[in-house]
């Protein structure tokens, strides 16, 4: 009998090992990028072939929400897979003081499956290395405090047609689309303070930027099933596929600023590319490292990018939190009156650093809503962080949603509570619980800029306006995980209603 199955299969053998081998090889690329971490002693999830825990963070409803299911499971270092590629994360505060600080040096980049494509490879969120330095070097004077006071105006007169827009909404007994509102303050901001354009962004919008400013984080659905191929990067790299869209639309725009900027002789404004320009100027008098033309370009359109998603989202976030705490916007109210009443001749900048609850309520705002919802970094040199192996080339989370939802440092870690952030209260939590903007050397570059333009909006719009629940306001605020940037799944609705002052 058996030799009869033989001779009956024989003819067919060679494409039955054929086919064989080919899913024993097909298997073997699934998981043998998981062999980087197979001996590194850690709790974790179990992967998929090729998927890794994807199914689990589809499961969950997102990345964000898997790390805070992971936390529970696993504790807060644990390893784990996306797509192809392991992982370890890490939410343990004292053990990213290391990473992020002592040895940052062993943990200076980005992971390579993030990088960007020619040129936006040189752009201060990609750069590595002696390039990320340099680059760095160089912008950091643009974020000083002097500098920063000069785009208060700037910010100021991006406040008016703000306002005007939030009045107008006043009327309607229906609550407003405000993510929409202030997704356009902050693009028209970023685009006067980078750019020096007064677009009419907010009152008059050019249909095509909006359209690209506002789709730049939408990855397509095929660019992320590619990264779980096994020649990714080999293909990302011959195809020229980048992960943010409309590349070189917004390269094309701050392409044509830069050089009519080169060319104008008369007074300009001293927006960021003014001051890329001079500090060119300044280093090739000095002999100093300066930026090339394609450097300041990119770093323009990353400007744009980040001022535009983060900041709007924001401001939004703390309208639906306002809204749904009216206790906490009395309080705050209460503050921004007082402190108008006895303003005297105090700078707008002085003004607004000055309203301690105000800061406390956008920290808080910020530990539930942060936009950056990860950070990611990768293995330069093979090391062992209290008692944890982190292999040559192992890429390394920071969940920082996760990590402001941990209740060993948040108690009752979902309720809106401004009052975390005072003095006695961050003096009892670990510094590294809190990282919204990142913590380091690598730590988000505009925090400052971004802080004091959500400082300055919410100064101007709640001395006339508040944010109330309404017909039609948003109830539960729910997320999705684009890339690395956590977005609203839908737009936000509040109800705006006109303030009634005494001092009117």
């Amino acid at each position: 009998m058996l030799e009869e199955v033989a001779r009956a299969i024989s003819p067919y053998f060679g494409w039955i090992s054929l086919l064989f081998a080919t899913t024993v090889l097909i298997y073997w690329f699934g998981i043998s990028g998981y062999s980087l971490t197979s001996h590194v002693s850690l709790p974790g999830p179990k992967p998929w072939p090729y998927v890794g825990n994807l199914v689990d963070v589809a499961k969950y409803g997102g990345l964000h929400k898997a790390f805070v299911e992971y936390g529970k499971q696993y504790g807060k270092v644990y390893k784990m897979y996306l797509g192809r590629f392991p992982m370890i994360t890490v939410a343990d505060p004292e053990m990213l003081r290391y990473i992020l600080v002592r040895d940052f040096d062993k943990f200076p980049n980005r992971p390579d499956f993030t990088r960007s494509n020619p040129p936006l490879d040189v752009g201060l969120f990609s750069a590595q290395d002696d390039t990320w330095r340099r680059i760095r070097s160089i912008l950091t004077p643009m974020f000083s405090l002097s500098k920063l006071k000069e785009v208060v105006p700037i910010i100021e007169d991006a406040t008016d047609p703000l306002m005007d827009k939030l009045m107008k909404s006043t009327e309607s007994e229906r609550s407003v689309d405000v993510s929409t509102i202030f997704g356009m303050f902050s693009l028209d901001v970023i685009l006067r303070v980078a750019f020096g354009l007064e677009a009419e962004i907010q009152t008059n919008p050019d249909p095509e930027l909006v359209k690209k400013a506002l789709t730049v984080f939408d990855t397509p659905v095929y660019i992320r099933l590619l990264t779980m191929l096994p020649f990714y990067q080999h293909v990302k790299n011959f195809f020229h596929i980048n992960i943010l869209q409309n590349v070189p639309y917004f390269l094309k725009v701050a392409q044509s600023i830069l050089e009519v900027r080169k060319k104008s002789t008369g007074p300009v404004r001293r927006d960021l590319v003014q001051l890329m320009l001079e500090a060119r100027e300044d280093g090739d008098k000095t002999g100093n490292k300066t930026m090339n033309d394609k450097e300041m370009i990119v770093q323009s359109f990353i400007f744009l990018l980040a001022g535009s998603e983060t900041t709007g989202a924001t401001l939004a976030f703390t309208a639906y939190h306002l809204a749904h705490n009216p206790e906490i916007q009395e309080i705050l109210l209460h503050e921004i009156d007082n402190a108008v009443r006895s303003r005297s001749d105090a700078s707008m900048y002085e003004f607004v650093q000055s309203l301690r609850y105000l800061d406390q309520v956008i920290c808080e705002v910020l530990r539930l809503d942060s936009v950056g919802f990860v950070t990611s970094r990768q293995c330069k040199e093979a090391c062992v962080i209290r008692g944890v192996e982190f292999p040559l080339g192992v890429v390394l989370n920071i969940p920082s949603y996760a990590i402001h939802r941990d209740p060993d440092f948040w108690p009752e870690p979902e309720k809106f509570d401004p009052d975390r952030f005072l003095p006695e209260e961050t003096e009892k939590r670990p510094s590294f619980s809190y990282l919204p903007f990142g913590l380091g050397q690598r730590q988000c570059i505009g925090t400052k800029l971004a802080l004091l333009e959500m400082k300055i909006a919410l100064v101007v719009i709640l001395q006339r306006i508040k944010f109330e629940r309404g017909l039609g306001t948003t109830e539960n605020l729910e997320f999705k995980a684009d890339g690395f940037i956590l977005r609203s799944r839908d737009p936000i609705f509040v109800k705006l209603v006109r303030r009634s002052l005494d001092n009117e």
